[in-house]
């Protein structure tokens, strides 16, 4: 009988196909807003043919979808805090970073479904930070509920900032008393 054999390698490619698909976008999405970015674009300046994309991706929208969840993948881990102001300090600094990138790909009729994904995704690691946060995790709030409710006001408050030209440091100030005022309240 012969071995199994594994798949990790074949998932392996797979991925890193993806990432090189989405570096690709990336660099156009500095360029240019969504809505004007090709996917034959993309497959150039990736050096990939049009069937391996669509090996990977249905269309530029799923392709944006896994690049949002690639950029918050980062954030975590590039900041393994329990702390939500260092974490939101971190979430705004990839913000900052991709502000352009952001700003471009919600230049389409798609930018209210890539902004509840930006959500979800911000939701997801506010849940982790609050459920191992001890003095949150004593209240009586569900952890789940304090995260959609902030993760959804600062999804709101990244897209009054791309509409506004607000200066970051007038965001982030807001933000933090936001964050002061909730923590003051839980305590």
């Amino acid at each position: 009988m012969r071995p199994a054999k594994s798949t990790a390698p074949r998932t392996h490619y797979r991925e890193l196909k993806k990432k090189q698909i989405w570096n690709a976008m990336l660099e156009l999405l500095e360029e240019k807003p969504i809505k004007n970015i090709t996917i034959r674009e993309i497959c150039d300046k990736a050096l990939i043919h049009r069937t391996t994309f669509y090996n990977h991706f249905y269309d530029i929208f799923d392709l944006a979808v896994y690049g949002i969840r690639q950029i918050a993948i980062n954030i975590g881990a590039d900041n393994d805090s329990n702390d939500l102001h260092e974490q939101t300090d971190s979430i705004l600094f990839f913000i900052k970073r991709y502000k352009r990138i952001f700003i471009n790909m919600c230049d389409t009729e798609y930018s209210d479904e890539i902004l509840k994904t930006v959500g979800n995704e911000l939701n997801e690691e506010l849940l982790r930070i609050i459920r191992i946060s001890e003095k949150i995790s004593k209240k009586k709030i569900a952890p789940e509920i304090m995260a959609k409710f902030f993760s959804a006001g600062l999804e709101r408050m990244i897209s009054y900032w791309f509409e506004s030209e607000l200066p970051e440091d007038e965001l982030r100030a807001e933000i933090f008393n936001v964050l002061d005022m909730i923590q003051n309240n839980i305590r």
